[in-house]
């Protein structure tokens, strides 16, 4: 940071655009830094929008982290809400906003820039009774919604994490709920087929229709309110609500960014230390991906907020220049419908990968809690080095995906898992871990393609 005293001014206030705040702040006290967020709120969970449809997150303002008066006070950061980013000249290093209240203008020079402007929900069509999955204030107008309007029927279009979550929200709360999936299976970006189709099962049997396969829909439409969804040339499902969970694209709308370079679909590329091609500019967040072969690009196409957290940190450091020479993380994904807990993290090989699934109690014998879970492994098949996994079952059972994220980012091999010490004990854990299990069947595996 050659600059005394700088001003970094800061696009965008939820996970990534607040922890890079606080994190500046943390670092050089002295730092003048500008928050600009163009909903009314900051800092909310994202993640918890989907379980305000059922009661378990409370309210919308449950949601919210920090509100921007205390965030402001406790951080030391000027914080302005419902201001919306306009244009960013970069030679002269300035940016201008409008307030959408006041509908007054400004413009603000910077010494730094960290673009954490996040994504935009796709959506093909709007109606009264359509919502998406990421925004603060349409998580409220879907709260007041539900609480006002008797619903029925609902069509989630999208079977990602948001939607997943949605459906069986929407179920816990007595609403008929249809998912509808493009691909052949649900959560196919994040999850092998066998454990896809487990939790596509585990959704039908707690009363969602799943609809897979298919990206042939439309909706029905009377007045400004979608009364259904028409599937191809089958049946019309009935809907008093359309969640949109279809997928996420770079924000628009502000001049000045066209020569920064993007990636094929939009998003900003930077490198390890989350700076554009502009010296002065940073990205961090779901509109961010970093350039080259990397371990962020492993798990980029997800948005996570600990991954934003992360890259936060990292532009903060660089900005500082405090910048530490720590390995980026790999991010294993979860979620939880119902009793069953699921999660992946890393990836498979495509030229040198194998994979290896078992079913197996991650209980002891004497044990009174029962299930099993299914447990995959993705390997190299010539050095054995661990790239990734996946984990579905009962309560408990992300232990062992905590266990493959710690072998994924220290590169273990399988012999490493299966010579590790893991605790046992007769009514906690099986005298032989299930990692040690798939680990060894993994190993006679490569011995028979050899």
């Amino acid at each position: 940071m050659r600059t005394s005293k700088p001003h970094v001014v800061i696009v965008g206030g939820v996970a990534a655009g607040t922890a890079a705040a606080a994190h500046l702040k943390r670092l050089e006290p002295r730092c003048r830094v500008s928050l600009i967020e163009k909903q009314p709120v900051i800092s909310y969970s994202v993640c918890d929008i989907p379980y305000l449809t059922d009661g378990r997150a409370g309210t919308p303002q449950d949601l919210i982290v920090y509100t921007p008066e205390r965030f402001s006070s406790e951080k030391g950061v000027q914080v302005y809400t419902n201001s919306v980013v306009t244009a960013i000249d970069i030679r002269r290093r300035q940016l201008t906003w409008k307030h959408t209240i006041f509908r007054t203008e400004e413009t603000t020079h910077w010494d730094y820039l960290i673009l954490a402007t996040g994504v935009e929900p796709i959506q093909p069509f709007t109606g009264s009774n359509v919502f998406t999955t990421r925004q603060w204030d349409e998580a409220a107008r879907l709260h007041q919604f539900l609480e006002s309007q008797t619903v029925r029927n609902a069509v989630v279009i999208g079977a990602g994490l948001a939607g997943c979550e949605m459906a069986e929200s929407l179920a816990r709360r007595g609403i008929r709920a249809v998912l509808v999936e493009k691909d052949k299976d649900i959560l196919s970006r994040m999850l092998p087929e066998t454990h896809s189709r487990r939790l596509s099962g585990l959704l039908q049997k707690n009363g969602v229709q799943v609809i897979s396969g298919t990206n042939d829909w439309s909706p029905v439409t009377e007045g400004n309110q979608i009364t259904g969804i028409q599937i191809g040339k089958g049946d019309r499902v009935p809907a008093d609500l359309v969640i949109l969970a279809a997928g996420v694209k770079p924000p628009s709308g502000i001049s000045g960014l066209e020569n920064l370079r993007t990636d094929q679909d939009g998003y900003f590329l930077v490198d390890g230390k989350m700076k554009t091609s502009s010296d002065r500019i940073f990205a961090i967040g779901d509109g961010a991906r970093v350039s080259g072969k990397s371990a962020w690009t492993r798990d980029r196409d997800l948005q996570l907020a600990t991954r934003a957290a992360a890259m936060a940190r990292k532009a903060a450091e660089s900005i500082i220049g405090t910048d530490s020479p720590w390995k980026v993380p790999v991010f294993p994904v979860v979620l939880r419908l119902w009793d069953t807990e699921t999660g992946s993290v890393g990836f498979l090989d495509e030229e040198d990968g194998l994979d290896c699934t078992m079913e197996i109690s991650p209980f002891s014998r004497t044990d009174p809690r029962k299930g099993t879970m299914l447990l995959t492994l993705f390997f190299r098949k010539g050095s054995q080095l661990i790239t990734g996994g996946a984990v579905s079952g009962p309560e408990g059972c992300m232990s062992a995906l905590n266990l493959l994220s710690l072998a994924v980012n220290h590169q273990l091999t399988l012999q490493d898992l299966i010579h590790t010490g893991y605790a046992y004990h007769p009514m906690i854990a099986p005298r032989v871990n299930p990692l040690v299990m798939v680990a060894s069947k993994a190993q006679k595996m490569i011995k028979r393609n050899r």
